[in-house]
């Protein structure tokens, strides 16, 4: 009995070390820069810990067998450029949560692609770029955008997979969201290594 337990526990040790560390994030928004208004923290909607686990892309992976490592997903409806200081601290946030999740194996980023920053200019490849730098060149890096998302070749450098919306209206979001990580997962099983 004793030797039927312990090889249970080793498949189960060996089951939770070989799963599949996905972290999931993001932060959106479609800048118009004829717009006057800047746009604040106010104005994003932020998900983040357990209630992101309920996200499409997340649902999707766990039921891969991934463990799902949240960050956080800032949305905001289009208005006028993020001010430097709101991305900054929706930036730390999203990194903080990759810094601490430890080893992973692929991040899922969901974004927007029209995004402008006070000052820096184009977030998103911004932000893939420093999630690039902290999870090195080994990580699988989707992404999902917008269809008419302005893709920057700084942003093609810094990961694997993207995906987009391909419908306006979007009636596809989810769906979009789901490619992305199901591609991201059929990468990390195949041991395939995607690139722009």
């Amino acid at each position: 009995m004793k030797e039927v337990k312990r090889a249970i526990l080793l498949i189960i040790i060996e089951y939770v070390l070989s799963r599949m560390r996905i972290v999931v994030g993001g932060i959106g928004h479609e800048s118009n820069t004829f717009s006057p208004l800047l746009t604040g923290i106010e104005d994003f909607r932020v998900i983040e810990g357990d209630k992101l686990l309920k996200e499409e892309s997340s649902k999707f992976l766990i039921s891969e067998g991934a463990e799902v490592i949240p960050t956080l997903i800032a949305k905001a409806i289009p208005s006028g450029v993020v001010k430097k200081d709101t991305y900054m601290k929706l930036k730390e946030r999203l990194l903080r949560g990759i810094s601490e999740a430890g080893k992973i194996n692929g991040v899922c980023l969901h974004l927007h692609g029209a995004m402008l920053v006070e000052e820096i200019g184009d977030g998103e490849s911004d932000l893939v770029k420093d999630v690039r730098k902290m999870v090195g060149e080994d990580v699988l890096t989707s992404v999902s955008l917008d269809l008419h998302a302005n893709v920057h070749p700084n942003l093609l450098e810094a990961v694997n997979i993207i995906t987009a919306y391909r419908t306006a209206p979007h009636t596809d979001v989810k769906e979009t969201r789901m490619r992305a990580a199901r591609l991201l997962m059929e990468s990390l099983k195949k041991g395939m290594r995607p690139t722009l």
